[in-house]
């Protein structure tokens, strides 16, 4: 039996992420020798949802005095732990909503692709740990064609998962649809590692040259899966996983329903407590089209976000539908706060990054986003402020997230467009 790579990787479900299993191995050493690592957490909640001007935290006599307003009510509690930057731009791929790729600073490759790698592949590229995953990519509300907005470079697109169930069975290993543990389904997937560890020790006798190195790197890339999926098993039997999402929640088209809401988020904040992944991205593309209602909203919810943009006067649905978001942030925040980290929290070392490709106006809002985050990370960021952008590229601020996180950069995106850090964050 002969198989290729891709196929290899398809049946081991990593798909488009094989080639960054050599970054997951080397990053096991320092903790296979003891060492004390220092973490830090990226969770980035992106959607496309424009929140006009009037329902933004809006700035007071001082930086400290801003006032979140109804709409952020549910972050009131965690007043001393956010900042709020206002006024940036984000000069590259603009659309008459925005921004195509909001989290990739960087003129557009051909046929509307990322022009560079999105902020959360960045980030988890630079971390290079051990974890499983490098990042994860969540579609909570994505509507059909949509595969998030996670790039891992020029042209290079790396799709997210809109079904909770699928996500799942990736993220913690086990396969409910086929009666399988996830030490069932790591035995299984092992016997084709198996198989083909065989089939190439059969050819590397027969190679000789640039063939035969090629194969060791294959047969090293086959090894590193091996480990990567034991560790997988490992970590998912050591910590509590969620339950396994509904079976009806494998219709990701329609209706925005706060179930999917709730699956998307306990994957996520059961990943970081499992230390599967140090960054997560949830991207909320379901927000812009008529096809997103948000049902919660009642009768009027079903015009649809895009139509409340267009000068719905009912502010206490406007406060409604922006609440629902920071109460989703909100909570999982509260969720990380419960698990202990050596003197303090998961919530602690992990940074809560809210952000819209729509800025604060529906139509060319390009030159207006803003940008919520939650976490101080131990005191790298100074939060309990609202932040004045003033025009600075949206890439700016990624370079004072980044290097909050750890993350030794100049700059992010395309470098004519970024100055360096932003200042007033850190």
């Amino acid at each position: 039996m002969r198989m290729s790579r891709r196929t290899l990787s398809i049946g081991l479900g990593l798909g488009a992420g094989t080639h960054l299993l050599g970054a997951m191995v080397r990053g096991m050493l320092p903790e296979a020798l003891g060492q004390p690592v220092r973490k830090t957490r990226l969770v980035m909640y992106t959607n496309s949802l424009s929140v006009p001007r009037e329902y933004l935290p809006q700035a007071g006599a001082t930086d400290t005095t801003f006032a979140l307003g109804p709409s952020w009510a549910p972050l009131e509690r965690h007043r001393s732990e956010l900042l709020f930057v206002n006024r940036l731009v984000n000069p590259f791929n603009k659309d008459l909503h925005g921004n195509r790729w909001s989290a990739a600073i960087a003129p557009e490759a051909p046929g509307r692709m990322p022009g560079d790698a999105s902020l959360d592949r960045f980030v988890a590229a630079a971390f290079e740990g051990s974890e499983p995953f490098p990042s994860l990519s969540l579609l909570p509300t994505a509507y059909f064609r949509s595969v998030g907005h996670s790039a891992d470079g020029r042209g290079k697109v790396f799709p997210g998962e809109k079904n909770p169930i699928k996500a799942y069975q990736r993220i913690f290993g086990g396969d409910a649809a086929n009666g399988l543990s996830p030490e069932q389904r790591l035995a299984r997937k092992q016997s084709i590692l198996d198989h083909l560890r065989g089939d190439i020790g059969r050819l590397q006798s027969r190679l000789a040259g640039p063939e035969k190195e090629r194969l060791d790197q294959y047969l090293e890339a086959v090894r590193g899966t091996e480990r990567t999926l034991t560790r997988l098993v490992t970590l998912t039997s050591s910590c509590t996983r969620p339950p396994a999402p509904d079976a009806s929640l494998s219709k990701t088209d329609g209706d925005v329903r706060t179930e999917m809401f709730a699956a998307h988020m306990a994957l996520t904040t059961s990943a970081l407590e499992c230390g599967l992944t140090r960054v997560v991205a949830l991207w909320m593309d379901g927000d812009f089209f008529e096809s997103g209602h948000y049902a919660f909203l009642g009768e009027d919810g079903k015009i649809g976000a895009h139509s409340q943009w267009h000068g719905d006067p009912n502010k206490a649905k406007h406060h409604k539908l922006y609440g629902f978001h920071a109460g989703t942030v909100a909570a999982m925040r509260d969720r990380l706060s419960m698990v202990r980290e050596g003197n303090g929290t998961l919530a602690d070392s992990t940074l809560f990054m809210m952000m819209n490709q729509g800025g604060s106006q529906h139509h060319d809002g390009w030159n207006t986003h803003w940008m919520m985050l939650l976490g101080s990370l131990g005191g790298r960021l100074r939060t309990g402020r609202h932040v004045d952008g003033a025009q600075r590229c949206v890439s700016d601020a990624f370079v004072s997230v980044a290097n909050a996180l750890g993350v030794n950069v100049a700059t992010v995106g395309d470098p004519g467009a970024c100055k360096g850090p932003l200042p007033g964050l850190a």
